[in-house]
């Protein structure tokens, strides 16, 4: 029959559908004000990710709160990176953080 499959060395499977906990890391977010203008927020922005393969996808625990015009505004640009006033990896990478220390993610 052959080895048995060793389950924890796979990799988790990307779902384009988020998970219990990352739709409240988004809730979370969506009530912080805007990133770029500090108005009401409500969207939240997905940052892109860069793959092996070269394929880009969204990850449900990176993203920006940001107001719906800023969010059309940084989508009409089309580089968030030269769009944002601010590096949205990092800002990114501090909103996780605090979503996990919160027992949010």
């Amino acid at each position: 029959m052959g080895a048995p499959v060793n389950h924890r060395r796979m990799k988790a499977k990307y779902s384009p559908i988020p998970n219990a906990k990352e739709r409240r890391h988004h809730e979370r977010l969506m009530n912080l004000p805007c990133l770029a203008c500090g108005g009401a927020g409500g969207v939240f922005h997905h940052l892109l990710s860069d793959f092996s393969g070269k394929r880009w996808r969204r990850d449900h625990e990176w993203g920006l709160p940001l107001c719906d015009p800023c969010h059309r505004a940084l989508h009409a640009h089309g580089n968030e990176r030269e769009w944002c006033k601010f590096d949205p990896v990092n800002e990114a990478a501090m909103l996780r953080l605090e979503s996990i220390q919160e027992g949010i993610l």
